[in-house]
């Protein structure tokens, strides 16, 4: 029989997380996937249940696989499959992760190892319940959490987040104190007393007949604080804590925001292609580079032949020399045309090779030296004072 006292403690409580187990049976290795159990109704070890309403706004806009809960680190994978069944006990929440490759993730891999040889066999919910209320279930006092904001789905060896826990557990309980009025006065006595002695102790209590889920020892342990710590310094540590996970809260939600904004301008860039998904973008990708390196060899060999076409009606018009001509090989289509209207036709040059005057190289000299008796100053010289006489020798020699 379960009994609620229907207490809210109010809208939105803090990020929380919680462990389950996997399904064994259900790991496809082709897929590189397996089925896990999310979440159930079950009363767990720490007298809590997480009812089965779920809001997967956020988590449908990025459904991504982490690892113990570090949305800090790449994904391990992606959630491909989310839904509330009827299970053994009742409603559970299950889901399929489909793990990442080594090429994308190199942890992913030895995440998903793990999990087929059983070693990491559970997954942790993140998640914001809206609403935690007081209930009495089966003659045991219960706090059960409610319209829950479904934020990431990690695989993890330790899921849980005991000191969100705590603090939505005394807010829950300070709200029965000050409403008791269930109805029942054995309970409304008892919950009057509970006050009464807490109050009087500066601390908080549990039930009667019932093991602490955590004692002061285990607490300060889990904070990393030490026996002899002072209240400041636990609070100052909560404190601390609370901002990290806000602070991972904030960036999981950067996060999907992000990734909208990219989904976003992939579809507009498929839209622009005329194209409805990314591998037939990717073909038309290819395609026009194929026709760009196309059109860039066409061009080349239209320049290359504009060029040759440019020297010859150059060298006909006895405008450049063999060493000019060579030179402007691999040039510019540019650079050509204005080299060329700069220069000036030249008597001592043929048209063609045939008609090129025989030289006696040794018959040619200046100051009776031969080409290669000359000093490069007397060379210089050679050439401002007979230029013909320059081109010749060079040319002979």
């Amino acid at each position: 029989m379960n009994e609620s006292s229907a207490i809210q403690t109010g809208a939105d409580q803090g990020f929380v997380t919680r462990s389950f187990g996997i399904i064994e049976r259900s790991i496809n290795e082709g897929r590189r996937s397996a089925d896990f159990v999310a979440s159930t109704e079950v009363v767990d070890h720490y007298g809590e249940v997480v009812e089965q309403t779920w809001d997967f706004t956020a988590f449908d806009g990025n459904p991504v696989a982490l690892y113990a809960h570090d949305s800090t680190d790449f994904p391990i994978g992606l959630v491909t499959r989310r839904e509330v069944v009827q299970g053994p006990s009742g409603p559970q929440l299950e889901c399929t992760i489909q793990f990442s490759t080594e090429d994308l993730n190199p942890k992913a891999e030895q995440v998903w190892r793990n999990v087929k040889a059983r070693v990491l066999r559970a997954v942790s919910v993140g998640f914001r319940p809206r609403s935690v209320r007081y209930e009495k279930r089966n003659d045991r006092d219960v706090y059960v959490l409610s319209n829950n904001l479904l934020l990431e789905i990690s695989v993890t060896p330790i899921g849980a987040n005991y000191q969100a826990l705590a603090k939505m557990k005394s807010a829950a309980k300070a709200a029965a104190f000050e409403s008791a009025t269930t109805g029942d006065p054995a309970r409304d006595a008892a919950f009057a007393r509970a006050k009464a002695e807490a109050e009087a102790a500066n601390i908080d209590t549990t039930d009667a007949g019932q093991e602490p889920d955590m004692n002061v020892k285990t607490i300060l342990a889990l904070l990393s604080l030490n026996e002899t710590a002072t209240e400041a310094e636990v609070v100052d540590k909560v404190k601390a804590l609370e901002k990290r996970v806000a602070d991972a809260d904030a960036r999981v939600e950067s996060a999907v925001s992000r990734e909208k904004a990219a989904a976003a301008q992939v579809s507009e860039l498929l839209a622009e292609a005329g194209v409805d998904n990314v591998e037939k973008a990717k073909g038309a990708i290819a395609a026009g580079k194929a026709a760009v390196a196309e059109l860039a060899d066409a061009k080349a060999k239209n320049e290359a032949l504009e060029r040759t076409q440019l020297i010859a009606d150059a060298k006909a018009a006895k405008k450049l020399t063999p060493a000019q001509e060579e030179g402007l090989k691999g040039k510019s289509i540019d650079f050509v045309k204005s080299f060329i209207e700069l220069q000036h036709p030249n008597p001592t040059l043929a048209k063609t090779e045939e008609e090129q005057p025989q030289v006696n190289s040794s018959a040619l000299t200046f100051e009776g030296k031969s080409w290669n008796d000359l000093s490069p100053s007397e060379k210089h010289n050679l050439f401002h004072t007979n230029k013909d006489l320059y081109v010749a020798m060079r040319d002979a020699a």
